[in-house]
Order: structure tokens, then sequence, then C-alpha cells
């Protein structure tokens, strides 16, 4: 019989956890799935998304995610990419 270890526990960053709440919030795209491609529980995601719906979860990737959600959400991804500064 094995010899149990010390339990491994992961963590992520905040982006990572932004990145997947906004998979999930693609449409017909089922939570679970999104979780099993990003090897995490799909209980893990859903406390993501009521962290991000809570405003408890911040990044930079969940901001552009909510911002895209607005009245913005139906103009092309071009449209929303900052600028480069003209020199």
């Amino acid at each position: 019989m094995p010899i149990p270890g010390p339990r491994t526990t992961y963590r992520y960053c905040n982006e990572f956890k932004a990145i997947a709440v906004r998979l999930s919030q693609s449409a017909k795209v089922e939570v679970q799935d999104v979780a099993a491609s990003l090897w995490v529980h799909p209980i893990m995601l859903s406390c993501w998304r009521k962290q991000a719906r809570e405003g408890k979860l911040v990044g930079k990737a969940l901001r552009h995610a909510m911002r895209l959600r607005g009245p913005e959400a139906g103009t092309s991804r071009a449209a929303n990419l900052p600028r480069r500064a003209q020199s």
C-alpha cells in the first residue's frame, strides 16, 4: 500500500482565473467543458465566476472581458485593442 504524501495544492494567478471566467462566459459554452479543458474542477471555476460577479476577482483580462460585455460587445476585436503610440 502506497504511503500518502503531502497534498498538492495549486495556486492560480488572477490572470489565469480571469481568462477562465472570460472563456466560460462565451456563448454556447458550458462551464464543465471549460473547466475540463483547463484541468480545474468545475466547482472551482464556478467560485471564480462568483468572485468576478462580486468584484473580488481583479485582473487585466477580467477588466477587458467585463468591458467587452458592455456596449462595446458588438464591435470587432481590432477596435478594442490598445493603439500604439506614434513615433
